[in-house]
């Protein structure tokens, strides 16, 4: 380095008046830039230097180097009388002047001073936590940018307390939470803030025969319930209704909630309802619902098995009468051979589970309308996805923000389905294979088709209108589920029909289930359009 350039690069270190001090800690790249820059102030101040104690780890590697004026310390005193020694200049005088150099390697760092957050990098963080992205995972994302932990340029904990400061620009979680939902109903009108309802309850009044109740969420900070009203669409996804967070679990509240969603849904009572087996949710359900049929949540009741059955083989029997698809009188038969089987006479909870049958059992519940739904597993699933965002220190104003930000994603997954339904290819029946029509009996205004299927004793019976081109059958899925059961299409095929004929397809499942709306709310912040969108 010249002595022009010397003078450029060091000169910002002193002061402009004269007396040449050092105005700050200095850092330098190594210690022959720090060697070199003592050697330039040396030169500008009058003295000059040298290289004097260092100070090495057991690898040989220099922690510590010192650089003095040439005339610091004091001539060394010989005792020895061999040799006559020549008097020379005395040149050493004690001088004090001393240039201290730290080799901090990888933990510079962590030192306080270099561990500052830029303005990038808060802005950064902002954007993560927007989207639900958790401190831990910011930090890794960072050092990835970067290239390493040391050259991220701050450790986590200054990241964790930015991220708390943003928290904290909120006068209160609670009334942070609020001002966000009032804040979407500026954006649009047709939202009702007591709950956040799907796009002005369009969603609902297609879908809503079927309401799915789960209130066993309680991922955030204060353990606060986290209710989902959901159903399904007619891609058999799920769709969110409404969500709310309570501060309890009480009949009172419940009810006040179910009132508050009759409000916003404007009070169009579902068709029915499938919930757990909660007390104060089911009395809450009779109070306010009371024409609506409360079926319990198939999941749940196995999961309390688990408390009160040990034995693996009586859980497989239970799954299979819960979600299996049997005839009443087969019903009976196979719960009675298990109790018999695995002597369950004398349990209390089996029988008290029995005398809730007419609730849980698919044999019992046919011509009542579920949409095919036996379990709130719906709502898990929505609540896994949520799960991504949020954890239990999440408060309830990112609670709600990222609540909402995972709403798009559950309705862009029906423009999905709308393009593949429409642009797909066309299903082949093939379970209408092993089903036979033996015999046909005319009536005055009907026909009675007997449907067996091969190397199966069962028969069922499907009656058939021509008039009104209507079809039931004895099986009672039509009514159950809003779909065409394997045996009216045996018989729609003995009668050469080519396609489903409408009074066998809800609206609700049609492809055409949203139409109506689309034209009655064109504003509507739901992506109804899948062919555009696609």
């Amino acid at each position: 380095m010249s002595e022009l350039e010397s003078s450029q690069n060091f000169s910002s270190f002193v002061n402009g008046d004269g007396d040449n001090d050092v105005t700050e800690v200095l850092n330098f790249g190594d210690l022959e830039l720090a060697y070199e820059f003592y050697c330039w102030y040396a030169k500008i101040s009058g003295f000059s230097v040298r290289k004097s104690h260092i100070v090495r780890n057991t690898c040989m590697e220099t922690l510590q180097q010192t650089f003095v004026c040439s005339c610091a310390g004091y001539r060394r005193v010989s005792t020895s009388d061999r040799r006559i020694q020549r008097e020379k200049k005395e040149s050493r005088c004690g001088c004090e002047a001393m240039f201290r150099v730290h080799v901090h390697f990888q933990l510079s760092c962590l030192l306080l001073g270099h561990r500052k957050m830029s303005a990038s990098d808060i802005m950064q963080v902002e954007n993560y936590r927007k989207v639900g992205i958790r401190p831990p995972h910011m930090y890794a994302t960072f050092t990835n940018q970067c290239g390493g932990y040391d050259k991220v340029g701050f450790i986590r904990k200054n990241m964790y307390n930015e991220v708390g400061r943003m928290r904290k620009q909120h006068t209160s979680d609670a009334r942070g939470a609020l001002k966000y939902l009032y804040d979407l109903r500026k954006k649009d009108p047709m939202m009702y803030v007591s709950y956040t309802v799907d796009g002005g309850q369009l969603l609902y009044e297609v879908f809503g025969d079927v309401l799915a109740f789960d209130a066993t969420y309680k991922k955030n900070k204060y353990l606060c319930p986290f209710v989902v009203f959901s159903g399904m669409n007619h891609h058999n996804q799920t769709i969110v209704f409404a969500p709310a967070i309570v501060t309890d679990e009480t009949e009172e509240t419940y009810v006040w909630l179910l009132e508050q969603l009759l409000v916003a849904i404007k009070g169009k009572d579902p068709c029915s309802i499938i919930a757990d087996g909660d007390l104060a949710m089911r009395n809450a359900i009779r109070r306010v619902m009371p024409g609506v049929f409360h079926r319990l949540c198939a999941w749940h009741l196995l999961r309390n098995a688990l408390s009160h059955v040990r034995d693996k083989q009586v859980l497989k029997w239970l799954k299979n009468l819960m979600l299996g698809d049997f005839e009443v009188v087969k019903f009976e038969e196979k719960w009675n051979k298990m109790v018999a089987t695995f002597e369950l006479e004398d349990n209390t909870w089996i029988a008290e589970l029995y005398e809730k049958r007419m609730k849980w059992s698919p044999a019992h519940l046919r011509g009542y309308f579920f949409a095919g739904i036996r379990i709130t597993s719906h709502c898990e699933a929505f609540h896994a996805h949520v799960a991504k965002y949020v954890h239990s220190c999440t408060n309830l104003t990112d609670f709600v923000e990222q609540f909402q930000r995972c709403l798009p994603y559950f309705r862009y997954r029906v423009v999905v389905a709308d393009y593949s339904s429409t642009y797909g290819n066309e299903s082949y029946l093939s379970r209408t294979i092993k089903l036979r029509v033996i015999d046909c009996k005319e009536m005055v205004t009907f026909s009675v088709y007997w449907v067996v299927k091969y190397c199966s004793g069962s028969v069922w019976r499907v009656s058939y209108c021509p008039s009104m081109v209507d079809f039931t059958c004895s099986c009672m899925r039509m009514h159950s589920i809003g779909l065409p059961c394997d045996h009216i299409l045996a018989v729609l095929v003995s009668l050469n029909f080519m396609e489903l004929p409408s009074s066998l397809v809800l609206n609700r499942w049609s492809k055409v289930a949203t139409e109506n709306i689309k034209d009655k709310y064109p504003d509507s912040a739901i992506y109804w359009d899948s062919q555009l969108m696609a």
